[in-house]
C-alpha cells in the first residue's frame, strides 16, 4: 500500500541520512587527526627549544655581501634579499637572533664552514660535493639557471650548443660544480661573481654566462645593461635551501621546522615584495616569476 512504501521509503532515507553524517564525521576526524599531525611535525619540541636556548649564542649565520637579489648588503649597509626575508621570517618563528658574519663569496663562506667558523648557510644549492660536509634543508626558493648571451647572437640556446664557446661561471656555483664535470666541451671562465660574469659577456671577453634568472634578471636592471639576453635554459636550475655542517643534526631539524611554520600568506608578502623590486624588460619572461619562490 501507498503507506506502506512511504514507511519504507522513511526507514531507507533516515538509514541513508545515518550512513552519510557517519561517513562525513569519520572524513572530519581523519582531517583534523592529519592536520594535527601535520602540525604537531612542525611544532618545537621542548628539548629542541632548550637545544636552541643552549646553543644560539654560538649559532653564526653567514650573509653573503654579493647576492642580490637573494641576499646582499642594501644603501644602509643592512643585509637584505629575497631568501634573507626568509631568514627573518624563520628567526620570528623560531623566537632567536642569530649573530651574523658577512663574506664577499660563497667559497668564503665553506671555508668557514669547514673551519667551524659558521654554522649557518643561507641561499645554497645542494650538490653532491656540498653535501660532504653540509646538510640541507627542503628548497624554498625555485629558480632556473639561463644561458646570458650578446644581443647580436641570435637563436635560442640549450646546454649542448655552449660546447666549443668560452663561458663565464661564478666559482663554487652548483651549476658550475655541474657544467664542469658534465662533459659539455665548454671553456670555463671561472670568475668571483655574477656581475663579473656578465660583464664579461657584455665586453666580449666571454661568449657566454650561466647564471640564476632571477640574478641576471636583477643585475641587468640595477647596472643598465642593455646588450645582453637570455637566450635559453641549462637541465639544472637552483634550488635554494638553507645548510649547516653534517655535524649539526639538531640545528637542520629546528630550521626545517622554522622554514615549515612559514604560512602561505607570509611567503606570498615576500615574492610580491621582491616581484616589483625591478620593472627591467627581462622581468616580463613568465617563465621566471612562474618558477620564482618556494
Amino acid at each position: 500500500t501507498l503507506s506502506h512504501l512511504t514507511s519504507i521509503f522513511s526507514k531507507i532515507c533516515g538509514i541513508f541520512t545515518k550512513v552519510c553524517r557517519y561517513i562525513l564525521t569519520c572524513s572530519f576526524l581523519i582531517l583534523i587527526v592529519s592536520t594535527a599531525a601535520h602540525c604537531g611535525d612542525n611544532l618545537i619540541t621542548p628539548e629542541e627549544h632548550r637545544w636552541l636556548n643552549e646553543n644560539e649564542s654560538r649559532l653564526v649565520l653567514a650573509v653573503e655581501t654579493g647576492y642580490p637579489p637573494f641576499v646582499f648588503i642594501d644603501s644602509k649597509g643592512k643585509p637584505t634579499g629575497f631568501a634573507h626575508d626568509y631568514l627573518l621570517q624563520l628567526e620570528s618563528k623560531l623566537g632567536v637572533n642569530f649573530s651574523q658574519k658577512q663574506f664577499s663569496s660563497l667559497d668564503e663562506i665553506f671555508s668557514k664552514v669547514r673551519h667551524g667558523e659558521v654554522q649557518i648557510v643561507n641561499a645554497v644549492t645542494k650538490t653532491v660535493g656540498r653535501s660532504k660536509f653540509l646538510s640541507f634543508t627542503e628548497p624554498f626558493i625555485s629558480v632556473p639557471n639561463v644561458i646570458v648571451v650578446r644581443q647580436e647572437r641570435s637563436g635560442t640556446m640549450l646546454e649542448k650548443d655552449l660546447s666549443g664557446l668560452k663561458v663565464s661561471l661564478v666559482k663554487s656555483y652548483a651549476i658550475t660544480e655541474y657544467l664542469s664535470k658534465a662533459g659539455t666541451g665548454i671553456v670555463a671562465d671561472i670568475v668571483p661573481n655574477d656581475l663579473t660574469a656578465i660583464l664579461n659577456v657584455s665586453f666580449g671577453q666571454s661568449d657566454a654566462a650561466v647564471i640564476d634568472l632571477a640574478t641576471v634578471s636583477y643585475l641587468i636592471s640595477q647596472k643598465g645593461i642593455t646588450n645582453l639576453r637570455v637566450a635559453g635554459e641549462v637541465s639544472r636550475s637552483i634550488q635554494l635551501s638553507m645548510a649547516v655542517p653534517r655535524s649539526e643534526t639538531m640545528l637542520q631539524r629546528i630550521l626545517q621546522k622554522g622554514l615549515n611554520l612559514i604560512t602561505e600568506a607570509e611567503r606570498r608578502k615576500i615574492h610580491d615584495k621582491w616581484i616589483h623590486s625591478s620593472s627591467n624588460d627581462i622581468l616580463s619572461d613568465g617563465r621566471f616569476w612562474s618558477v620564482v619562490g618556494g
